[in-house]
């Protein structure tokens, strides 16, 4: 198994920028909170293409990225509302992230890889990260913003997970089981 690729260093290195960011925000440096933010979670678009313009994909790649992923989006939730710096309300923008955890956990426990969620996933996770800055700068519309990505993301994961079982044209594990 390869461990030790370009996107997985990368991806390594998105987790290190996140420590970056927790040291700012312990720190009250709102302005390199949202840099080291928004390149934790920017790169995640460069790991992944990384991986599969360099024929560098992996199932612990592919995991990896996902934790990450989530590592940073709630962890930087929790650390932005913690401080202040971020209404409660910003933690609808993990609804989706919260829908998913029983399909993504019986998926792995199945042995199987969590399915994606196509091009609406990355759509959602843009929509999240976008939101997460678009509050940080105080723009107008934020809780506007914040619901639409939240609608955005249940939505998505509905048809993604929950929508294939219920109506019995999925032969992947979902939450509602095998079809």
């Amino acid at each position: 198994m390869r461990i030790f690729t370009a996107a997985n260093i990368l991806t390594a290195g998105r987790l290190v920028l996140f420590a970056a960011f927790i040291v700012a925000v312990l720190q009250e440096r709102a302005a390199a909170a949202a840099l080291f933010f928004a390149m934790a979670w920017g790169f995640d678009a460069v790991d992944g293409w990384l991986a599969r313009r360099f024929s560098q994909e992996t199932a612990f790649g592919y995991t990896f990225d996902k934790v990450v992923d989530r590592i940073v989006i709630a962890g930087g939730l929790l650390g932005l509302v913690w401080r202040g710096w971020l209404p409660q309300y910003s933690f609808w923008l993990l609804a989706k992230d919260v829908a998913l955890i029983p399909a993504m956990v019986q998926q792995w426990g199945s042995g199987r890889r969590a399915a994606g969620m196509g091009w609406w996933g990355k759509f959602v996770s843009v929509g999240q990260g976008v939101s997460i800055l678009w509050l940080l700068a105080e723009w107008p519309g934020g809780a506007f913003l914040v619901g639409v990505v939240a609608a955005a993301g249940i939505l998505t994961a509905g048809h993604y997970y929950f929508w294939p079982s219920a109506v019995g044209t999925s032969d992947k594990p979902t939450l509602l089981g095998r079809s």
